[in-house]
C-alpha cells in the first residue's frame, strides 16, 4: 500500500507546531518533601522546579513568613534539588516549608510546600547560678544639668564666717593650755 503525500497549508503547519511545542514543554507541578518531618534539621528534596535556578526556602505560619533559610541551593539540569537545612530551635510548632524558584526576570515561576513540625527544645528552667564577682568601676558619667534651686549665699570677700571665729578661739585656748602645762612641767 502506497501512502499519499499530503501537503499541509501554512496555518495547519503553525497550529501543529504550536501544539507540539506545548506538549513538549508541558511541565509537571513542582514537588517538595522534607524528612524527618519532626526535626529542626531535615533533608529537603524538590523536583520539577526551574532548571539551574536558585531556590528560596522559607517557613510560613499561615501566610506569615517566620524564617528565611540562608543556605545556597541551586536546582540541577532537571529542576531538582536536595539540601540539608537547619531551622532555629526557638520556632517550635507546625509550619509550611515553601520552596520557590524564580525566572531570570525575577518573577516567581515554580513553588511547592510541605508541612513540617519543629520540636520544642526548651526544657525546665535551671537553678539560679552563684553570684558573680564585683565588676570594674564604670567610667565617670557626664556632667549633670545645673540644679533649679539656688544654693546658700557664700561669704562676701573679706568677711569672716562665724565658724572661723570659733575655730580661732579654740586654737587660742588650746595653745594657752599647752603653754601652761609646759610651764608647770618645767617647774618640777
Amino acid at each position: 500500500m502506497k501512502m499519499k503525500k499530503t501537503k499541509l497549508s501554512g496555518i495547519t503547519t503553525i497550529v501543529l507546531l504550536t501544539f507540539a511545542l506545548a506538549i513538549g514543554s508541558a511541565h509537571a507541578a513542582p514537588t517538595l518533601s522534607a524528612s524527618p518531618s519532626n526535626s529542626n534539621i531535615f533533608y529537603a528534596v524538590g523536583q520539577d522546579f526551574n532548571v539551574s535556578a536558585p531556590v528560596t526556602l522559607q517557613l510560613f505560619n499561615g501566610t506569615e513568613n517566620v524564617f528565611n533559610f540562608t543556605e545556597t541551593i541551586l536546582t540541577n539540569e532537571t529542576g531538582a534539588f536536595d539540601a540539608i537545612v537547619i531551622a532555629p530551635t526557638n520556632l517550635a510548632g507546625t509550619y509550611n516549608l515553601t520552596a520557590t524558584t524564580y525566572t531570570a526576570s525575577g518573577s516567581q515561576n515554580a513553588t511547592a510546600q510541605v508541612s513540617i513540625t519543629l520540636p520544642d527544645f526548651t526544657g525546665p528552667q535551671g537553678p539560679q547560678g552563684p553570684k558573680g564577682e564585683k565588676g570594674d568601676t564604670g567610667p565617670q558619667g557626664p556632667k549633670g544639668e545645673p540644679g533649679s534651686e539656688e544654693g546658700p549665699a557664700g561669704l562676701i570677700p573679706g568677711e569672716i564666717s562665724f565658724n572661723a571665729v570659733y575655730a580661732g578661739v579654740a586654737i587660742s585656748v588650746f595653745l594657752s593650755i599647752a603653754a601652761i602645762v609646759v610651764a608647770l612641767y618645767k617647774k618640777r
